[in-house]
């Protein structure tokens, strides 16, 4: 038997407060050498860590971190409905790369971005939202135009999507659980 989808059965519970998170990963003299966007959104910063702890692993990043997350607060600012044909005609392969340079410009001038939050489709053990897309404030038709052709994966039962503003962007050492003033993105990237 074929699984039926109903299409925004689903209430998604939105928390107030979350939290986006950036790897940065440093070269061993120090200098930084990539800035990494996760994909989860976090409500407290210990999940948030314990999940880039099994991230960075033994892998080969590892050598590259030094412990320091760069945080961004978030707070829920309003839901954004989600539509049946969302799900029609993706046309647009989802960017990576567009969306590490676009994280990026939102940690480093929050205040002209809102991250779009999505629930996630599947199961997963760090609370099933994910931060799709920054947009500029004001610019709900691209967001809109991003919904109906790209093909990001959002959970088509859920009910609605979410946006958030950022009210503050700070680093956050894993072992101590010190807040310190963020100076990882203004620093430059090395290519």
């Amino acid at each position: 038997m074929k699984n039926v989808i109903k299409y925004g059965s689903k209430k998604i519970e939105y928390p107030q407060i979350g939290y986006s998170i950036m790897v940065p990963l440093h070269m061993p003299e120090g200098e930084l050498r990539e800035l990494f966007p996760v994909i989860p959104v976090f409500n407290d910063l210990k999940i948030a860590g314990m999940y880039i702890r099994e991230l960075v692993g033994t892998g080969e990043v590892s050598e590259y971190f030094q412990g320091t997350l760069v945080a961004a607060r978030l707070t829920l600012e309003r839901e954004w409905p989600l539509k049946k044909e969302y799900w029609k005609n993706p046309e647009l392969s989802y960017d990576p790369k567009q969306r590490k340079e676009l994280m990026i410009k939102l940690f480093a001038t929050p205040s002209f971005f809102r991250l779009l939050v999505t629930p996630s489709t599947g199961t997963d053990d760090w609370g099933g939202l994910a931060a799709a897309m920054p947009f500029s404030v004001g610019r709900d038709e691209d967001i809109e135009i991003f919904m109906q052709t790209s093909d990001w994966p959002v959970d088509p039962e859920a009910q609605s999507a979410a946006l958030y503003r950022i009210e503050k962007v700070f680093g956050y050492d894993l072992e101590t659980g010190e807040m310190t003033e963020n100076q990882v993105i203004e620093r430059r990237v090395v290519n």
